[in-house]
């Protein structure tokens, strides 16, 4: 009883809107989401930004290991969902409307909701890094097509002008229906997909690299490191859990029913959906591009001619117009997050400097700026978003809270059979940020090519491009 008194105390109605963090903005109309908009809302998110390294993830891993990557990481996402989904109904018989820190706090108290707020802040910041870095290629393209500025054009300038792009928007309230941008995405994905499956049965022309680029190609296991980086990349895409607001009625003898008809049906139909979209966009863009493909396979791709160019263009200024979106519809939990845990620690503190939202506004986008022009491949920011944002926000604290609550409530011991689920999937998260936080280190302590004592070949210089080094 004192459990749930603890758990029930402090409902704030508005807590839950205040951390859903989405990659892209959201279809709704004047008395919320429908049934077929909040299954777009769920696709179109399933189909984020990470969709463009997608063909690099591959490329990492193989063909066959991608596979077997992206099953896996699907069903423990959806799993984790769900238990989510059980950690709201606490009581049985209340209608929840829980964020996810609401949930962590019922769990752990302070500790809890402060862990899921961090997690938050990281994967919502890191995601506003990513649509930064690839508005910037995007524009970085368009300049080179548009012939704005030369060839030896820094990378500075188009993360500067994709940034003021979106400072309005980070600024402004989120409008409540932004079916404009969830169009433009659905758009791009579908033409970015016709795109790549035409350019890998080389249906028209399009690409600096020769076909024989698709020549080498694994389709089995390359590396146990390429294998981690895919799955963070994944988790990185299928990592919605931080929108988690549950509405639904939690009867007992209903709870299931409405757990199959709401939730559990939009999102199975969701992966089911986006599943097959997304293994098709990767399979193409590395069937095309081979082991050459970049993080971000737009970058991959020049001199498009015909109807190829046309419909390139189309899917770059599609997703330009919906990145911008995406950044400022993230940007709205990551100043809430700033701002709750300025909060707790003014608090404990006592008063202090106060700063105005636009101020923190312009420090987070000033900063997610300077990480896309740090590291210039979309596919290693990913790489870091889905190792330190979305692998701890999906994979590690879900199940830790679900094994918490089954041993508060039913005595459940931890090394259980129960709870075998959730322990695999918190090894796979462990997995999934050791292993790519060890290879970031490794990586960058180790030589380059070309360094005293290293030899670097070559073996032809007919694919060699001014584009990306010449800066």
């Amino acid at each position: 009883m004192e459990l749930e008194e603890e758990l029930a105390e402090g409902q704030d109605e508005d807590s839950a809107g205040r951390y859903a963090t989405l990659q892209y903005p959201l279809l709704s109309g004047s008395r919320g989401a429908r049934p077929w908009q909040a299954l777009v809302n769920v696709c179109a998110n399933l189909l984020g930004v990470s969709t463009l390294a997608l063909p690099w993830a591959m490329a990492q891993s193989g063909f066959v290991p991608f596979v077997l990557v992206l099953c896996i990481v699907m069903l423990a996402c959806r799993s984790t969902w769900k238990m989510l989904l059980e950690l709201s109904a606490f009581d049985g018989s209340v209608i929840c409307r829980a964020s996810y820190p609401e949930l962590g706090r019922r769990v752990y108290g302070p500790e809890g909701h402060v862990a899921v707020l961090l997690a938050i802040l990281l994967y919502s910041t890191g995601l506003m890094a990513c649509q930064i870095s690839a508005l910037a290629d995007i524009l970085d393209l368009l300049m080179e097509d548009w012939r704005v500025l030369p060839l030896s054009r820094p990378r500075l300038a188009p993360v500067i002008v994709g940034a003021a792009a979106c400072f309005p928007g980070v600024l402004l309230a989120a409008p409540r229906s932004m079916a404009l941008a969830v169009g433009a995405l659905l758009v791009a994905s579908v033409l970015l997909t016709c795109l790549l499956l035409m350019a890998a049965s080389e249906t028209f022309p399009g690409a600096a690299e020769e076909p024989g680029a698709s020549e080498d190609l694994d389709l089995g296991w390359r590396s146990a490191g390429g294998i981690l980086d895919c799955a963070a990349v994944l988790v990185a895409q299928l990592a919605a859990h931080a929108s988690f607001e549950e509405t639904a009625s939690m009867d007992a003898a209903d709870a299931e029913e409405d757990f199959q008809r709401g939730p559990a049906a939009d999102t199975v139909t969701a992966f089911a959906v986006a599943a097959p979209i997304s293994l098709a966009m990767a399979f193409a863009g590395y069937l095309r591009f081979g082991r050459l493909v970049q993080g971000d396979v737009l970058q991959s791709w020049h001199g498009a001619t015909g109807p190829g160019a046309i419909v390139l263009r189309a899917a770059r200024s599609a997703y330009a117009v919906v990145l911008v979106g995406g950044v400022a519809l993230a940007s709205k939990p990551c100043l809430a997050t700033v701002t709750e845990l300025a909060g707790n620690r003014r608090s404990i503190q006592g008063a202090g400097l106060r700063t105005t939202p636009q101020h923190r506004g312009a420090v987070v986008l000033s900063f997610c700026a300077l990480c896309a022009w740090l590291e210039e491949d979309l596919g290693h920011l990913l790489r870091l978003l889905g190792a330190l944002g979305a692998s701890p926000l999906v994979l590690l604290l879900p199940p830790l809270f679900h094994i918490e609550m089954a041993r508060r409530q039913f005595g459940r011991d931890i090394f259980s059979l129960e709870n075998l689920r959730a322990m695999f999937i918190m090894i796979l998260g462990v997995a999934i940020t050791g292993g790519s936080l060890l290879g970031v280190i490794t990586s960058s302590m180790s030589p380059p090519a070309g360094h005293r004592g290293d030899r670097a070949v070559v073996s032809s210089l007919a694919n060699i491009t001014t584009h990306r080094w010449q800066r």
